[in-house]
């Protein structure tokens, strides 16, 4: 479907399910824009299910807002996630809505340094895929300067969240049947992952709560990370950059690991053995190095991981077919709440259009 002009550009596809009551999928696709420094984002929502008035409901009220509905502003890089979409109430005001899950009230407004009005909006529609079920597109484009706003707020939550992590291990040292981990038995459990190792049969029955193999320095350091301003996420161009604050020792520890699992998966590959393709291609797009007297430092080529992804979702998730029922009455339900249906299915083309306007000069 990508021309091999098309391929030179930045573009993503990432897969992930509504994780909420509403069945279905999230296909998100990004592209970069060098000359403008712009991120330009297209997500689908394909084979859309469910059979809940309330949650009909929702569906129907996220459509009559979408011209003020922004998709989430950082590039996702998760490959599993419950999406979310902005709300716009003006230049710094907003509200999250989940996709997924029906709300009672009204989410709670809250105030952002992004400058919302710079994001452009461009709502789609609601159409039948080729299996007949339903679907909606929504486009933006985001500017640079809006993403770095959006990496700025987020960095005090990555840090409390780690703060919070480092407390909840502190408090777990003080338990006399915790067990701690090492950086071996990590390198362990990932090799039994991958399906390098059998697992061990006694591996469930083992008693007590585990800590992380992280050592004192490193909790001390993520305990301050909010108050001494350690954490630091971010961006130039499509390369994100987030610095996390650990140890020389456990830095290097989890630099072999990546390592580790880079050569096992290079194997694996070669012998034809089954691999996890959305982990091969983190590992080809994500760096890790230690940033002395900082911690370990993680880049995402953003270029690099968002065009595997995409190369691997060119055609619409295919539906469960249990659901067949309630994938035909969803449809009904949405037309009898007011709301047009085209019988079309658009992602051919509107994926093509995406990915055409890369190529205008």
């Amino acid at each position: 479907m990508f021309t091999s002009k098309t391929r030179h550009w930045l573009f993503a596809a990432v897969c992930l399910p509504l994780c909420g009551c509403i069945g279905g999928e999230v296909v998100s696709y990004t592209r970069y824009d060098k000359t403008a420094d712009s991120f330009a984002r297209l997500e689908l929502y394909a084979n859309i299910e469910t059979n809940k008035a309330d949650e009909l409901d929702h569906i129907a009220k996220l459509y009559k807002r979408r011209d003020r509905l922004l998709i989430n502003v950082v590039p996702e890089f998760k490959l599993f996630s419950s999406p979310v979409l902005l709300e716009r109430h003006g230049k710094h005001r907003c509200s999250e809505w989940p996709v997924g899950s029906a709300v009672e009230e009204e989410p709670e407004r809250r105030t952002t340094a992004i400058d919302l009005d710079s994001i452009e909006v461009m709502p789609g529609e609601f159409f039948l895929n080729e299996y007949g079920n339903l679907c909606y597109y929504h486009q933006a484009v985001i500017p640079g300067k809006a993403v770095d706003a959006a990496l700025r707020e987020r960095v005090p939550q990555i840090a409390a969240e780690l703060a919070k992590l480092a407390k909840e291990q502190i408090e777990l040292a003080a338990k006399e049947d915790t067990r701690k981990l090492t950086w071996n038995d990590v390198r362990e459990a990932m090799l039994e992952s991958l399906g390098e190792r059998e697992p061990k049969p006694d591996a469930d029955k083992a008693g007590g709560p585990e800590m992380l193999p992280l050592d004192a320095t490193s909790l001390r350091l993520l305990a301050r990370a909010a108050d001494d301003h350690l954490v630091q996420f971010t961006r130039k161009a499509d390369v994100f950059r987030l610095l996390v604050p650990l140890s020389e020792h456990d830095c290097m520890q989890a630099i072999q690991t990546v390592e580790l699992a880079r050569e096992v998966i290079a194997e694996r590959q070669k012998a034809g053995k089954p691999v996890q393709q959305e982990l091969v291609d983190a590992l080809k797009a994500v760096e890790v190095h230690h940033v002395e007297n900082a911690g370990l430092r993680v880049t995402v080529q953003g270029t690099a991981l968002w065009k595997l992804a995409a190369c691997r979702q060119e055609s619409m998730p295919k539906p469960n077919p249990d659901k067949k029922a309630t994938y035909h009455s969803t449809v009904v339900e949405i037309r009898s709440r007011g709301i047009e249906v085209n019988e079309t299915d658009l992602f051919p083309t509107v994926l093509r259009h995406f990915f055409e306007t890369a190529e205008r000069p």
